[in-house]
């Protein structure tokens, strides 16, 4: 929807949680308010406590990074080094970027990486098929693993290979995702790659090296909910949002905009319908915390 595209107006503070029975109508709210319909069923023997982790936001030196380029990203000749603005966390961390001729690794805080080619020609063909293309994503993952830059909390399981970019009707481009868990929870974060006829031209890991901080409590659902106006994806829409479903429940790990830690959340499923009937699918994570600490 073209609406969607940048900042929601400000969320009504006031929010009703609403699990509607099989023959109970959803209540009539007011139009400064916006309902939460937990349309899925809760997991059960939800831990009462996790692990609060701290990212480390140096784990390796730069000259593990220029090794990396060379011997995993196959990067030659000579390689430029600058240091820019972490976005997402602006006051903690500085980029490192490492670039050649035909590419940049991006080093990220807590050792996150994306490498990205930078001559891209989508009308080379002829484009993999989706099982090459994963063959392909495979042998790059296992180059990533033979240099120790997956700690041993980390977990990496396929997801899904599909064609993500398209001209005139033709696919061109496949992305391979997996997902990732930390300390066996599902991390809200994707590792993924990028691949054309030229082959593997992209890749995004989002996992980050970590030590654990100390035990939290988990709160219910119900209490985590209460917050979700603060957390709520902030899309531009012309009309109210009248009411929030969540679809589905899993509890793991996220980060969170310039915070030190990766904490427990309650990952969310959900879709967002306006007062006009339209609606929106969208993803979130919801602190499962009674606050989130800072540093």
């Amino acid at each position: 929807m073209a609406a969607l595209s940048t900042l929601l107006p400000a969320l009504v503070a006031l929010v009703l949680i609403v699990v509607p029975s099989p023959s109970q109508s959803s209540p009539a709210l007011s139009s400064g308010s916006f309902e939460v319909i937990l349309g899925c069923e809760v997991p059960e023997d939800l831990p009462s406590e996790m692990p609060l982790l701290r990212i480390i936001p140096e784990p390796l030196p730069i000259d593990f990074w220029l090794l990396v380029a060379r011997q995993v990203f196959n990067m030659t000749g000579e390689l430029e080094l600058e240091y820019t603005q972490d976005p997402f966390y602006p006051s903690l961390f500085r980029e490192l970027w490492i670039s050649g001729e035909e590419a940049s690794l991006i080093i990220r805080c807590g050792g996150s990486f994306g490498w990205y080619r930078k001559k891209i020609n989508w009308h080379l063909g002829p484009l993999p098929s989706l099982q090459e293309a994963k063959m392909m994503a495979d042998r790059v993952l296992k180059a990533i693993r033979g240099h120790d830059l997956i700690p041993d909390y980390v977990q990496v399981e396929f997801k899904d290979t599909f064609h993500s970019v398209w001209e005139e009707s033709k696919p061109v481009g496949i992305t391979v995702s997996y997902a990732i868990r930390l300390h066996g929870f599902p991390f809200d974060g994707d590792f993924s790659m990028d691949v054309n006829a030229q082959g593997v031209i992209g890749v995004c890991a989002t996992w980050k090296f970590v030590e654990v901080d100390r035990s939290v409590e988990i709160p219910p659902l119900d209490e985590a909910l209460d917050r979700i106006a603060d957390y709520m994806p902030r899309r531009k829409c012309p009309v109210r949002i009248d009411k929030v479903i969540i679809n589905e429940v899993v509890l793991g790990y996220a980060e969170f905009r310039d915070n030190p830690y990766i904490v427990p959340a309650y990952l969310l499923h959900a879709t967002m319908v306006f007062e006009n009937g339209e609606s929106h699918d969208f993803h979130m994570p919801l602190p499962a915390v009674s606050e989130v600490p800072e540093a």
